[in-house]
């Protein structure tokens, strides 16, 4: 699955959509610490998402991320990527919370091969002021097939996140996130994560 194809399939959805609705972005920096591992690895990821609001609380979403995997203490590191594509549901409450679900496919590319993936999330935002809240997000992610090497099959986690944002303007928004990523199999990876992020409405 290549950027391209989400991209388009983005446009396409959107261009078939209720004229109601904005859209936005977003850029991301995250650093992912290595945990329960001798090698004291860490990644940089940047990601990259457009996304636009369909209606009653339905969105859609293009993600295109890049991932630097180091070793410190070397000057050896990898090229990750990943390319997803994601629709998603938030529930209005008349309340400071607005609850949300999503589901989304993609491709991951390792090293040494790429392999399609699945994710969903639940969470909610918390709204304290008109400038002020957080976001709650709980995600599994995982590889459609586990047979594609010992890789893949390293490939299934949950993610929990606790994200501070302040809304800079009306379109404006900084956050600030921690983020633990445990496996379900005794095998996958896992991580500690900061991240910051800057989003705009269009």
């Amino acid at each position: 699955m290549k950027v391209t194809n989400l991209v388009a399939a983005l446009v396409l959805v959107a261009a078939g959509a209720a004229q109601a609705g904005d859209w936005y972005g977003s850029a991301s920096f995250d650093q992912k610490d290595k945990q329960n591992s001798s090698s004291n690895e860490f990644h940089n990821v940047v990601a990259l998402t457009i996304g636009k609001k369909l209606g009653n609380g339905f969105s859609i979403e293009a993600l295109v991320e890049e991932e630097l995997v180091r070793n410190a203490g070397t000057a050896d590191y990898a090229d990750e990527g990943l390319y997803q594509l994601r629709l998603n549901k938030a529930f209005e409450t008349g309340t400071i919370f607005t609850p949300y679900v999503g589901v989304a496919v993609g491709e991951k590319n390792k090293a040494s091969l790429s392999f399609p993936i699945y994710r969903y999330d639940v969470g909610t935002t918390v709204k304290f002021t008109d400038s002020v809240g957080v976001k709650l997000n709980w995600r599994h992610r995982q590889a459609w097939d586990s047979t594609y090497d010992n890789t893949a099959t390293k490939y299934n986690t949950d993610e929990t996140r606790v994200g501070l944002y302040y809304k800079l303007t009306a379109v404006d928004t900084i956050t600030v996130s921690y983020a633990q990523e445990r496996n379900n199999d005794g095998k996958s990876s896992e991580y500690n994560t900061t991240g910051i992020a800057y989003s705009r409405s269009f």
